[in-house]
């Protein structure tokens, strides 16, 4: 702006400081009525003469403590979608007093839910907010390409309950092999560990190496996986796994997306064979409430494979856990999700695949025997 640009500011009483911003956190209410924990940016100061071009702000965020980047769960936030996803969220900046800026705080108007922000690790961390006064022919994909008026940065800290990425990828190994060890107990807890199972397991084992594009290294992660594979099938076979000092380990170093991908495996591992054991069903609804999953989520995972196996083995009580019905549950609670379950498989009854419509028809009959035990309406 030059010398002319702060003689403007000094004579109109109008002193503008140079460009700042401001990130926060806190609670937000959406027009739907929703209260969610947010990130909002303010910013003042200069940001040039806005007759020439300066038209946008951008915000990008960063783990400051590590100078790792936010990632975004959206392509609306990222700075070149699938391409790049770090953080990025842009806005129009409003007109400007005296066209030199802002002498209060100016209120981005953006509010993003911090469930759409993937953070790089757990706990306290502070976060870092770099914002760029951009000209409006700068390509906004191309970071190199912005041509620049003014840049600010600032830190508000934060506490992130969850697992990060970086946590994940620095766990990675030990994740994989948690996990086999896992399928493998449930693979025997039905009293065998049939070789459709252990296809499933060995297929989603070296599912990764084939993303190396380095042979060596490859056939490397190949070799170091096949000997656990070896290992934990031994282990299994023995009955030497426990499953409980499994799910603790987990539990410390798994984020809440690895455990659902790992329930996901699991059945995939239950429905091998083609046969929902009711030994299954009541170890994989244990390690659910160990892994604290939710469970609606899991019974809409679950339906899935309840769905698509050749037969289902049940007594009176594994019927309960097989529908999603814990000893926690009030009676009314028990009722009212056998009467969702009930919705959910009366639409299959009309299915034009007539194992489907069977089984939906069994699914129907057997929330009907639970439905009678609790005495719901």
């Amino acid at each position: 702006m030059g010398l002319f640009g702060s003689i403007v500011d000094v004579v109109f009483g109008k002193e503008i400081s140079k460009f700042e911003v401001m990130v926060t956190t806190g609670m937000h209410q959406f027009k739907d009525g929703a209260n969610i924990n947010c990130v909002n940016f303010q910013f003042k100061g200069k940001i040039g003469n806005s007759r020439k071009s300066p038209s946008t702000i951008v915000f990008l965020l960063t783990d400051s403590n590590e100078k790792t980047p936010m990632l975004s769960l959206i392509d609306d936030c990222r700075l070149n979608g699938d391409l790049d996803p770090r953080f990025m969220i842009t806005a129009p900046l409003p007109p400007a007093s005296d066209y030199e800026g802002y002498k209060n705080w100016i209120n981005s108007g953006l509010y993003v839910p911090l469930e759409l922000i993937r953070h790089p690790y757990k706990g306290s961390r502070t976060m870092m907010c770099g914002s760029f006064v951009v000209d409006n022919l700068s390509n906004l994909s191309l970071a190199d390409s912005w041509i620049t008026y003014h840049f600010a940065t600032g830190n508000t800290d934060i506490i992130f309950d969850d697992f990060g990425y970086m946590d994940a990828h620095k766990n990675r190994d030990r994740v994989k092999e948690l996990s086999i060890d896992l399928c493998m107990v449930m693979a025997a807890s039905d009293g065998s560990l049939d070789q459709s199972e252990l296809n499933i397991i060995k297929g989603w084992t070296y599912r990764d190496c084939q993303l190396i594009d380095d042979a060596t290294e490859k056939a490397r992660e190949k070799e170091k996986f096949s000997k656990y594979l070896k290992k934990s099938y031994s282990k299994a076979k023995k009955g030497e796994i426990s499953h409980d000092h499994l799910v603790n380990e987990i539990n410390k170093i798994c984020d809440n997306s690895s455990k659902h991908n790992l329930i996901e495996l699991l059945l995939e591992v239950i429905s091998a064979d083609g046969v929902f054991s009711s030994d299954e069903d009541k170890l994989l609804n244990k390690l659910v409430k160990s892994l604290d999953i939710d469970n609606e989520t899991f019974n809409a995972m679950k339906n899935k494979t309840v769905l698509n196996v050749e037969s289902i083995e049940t007594d009176n009580v594994s019927l309960e856990g097989l529908l999603g019905i814990t000893n926690e549950m009030s009676k009314n609670e028990k009722c009212d999700h056998l009467r969702k379950q009930y919705t959910k498989w009366l639409n299959q009854t009309t299915n034009r695949d007539p194992k489907i419509k069977d089984r939906a028809q069994q699914m129907i009959a057997n929330i009907s025997t639970l439905r009678s035990k609790f005495g719901c309406d």
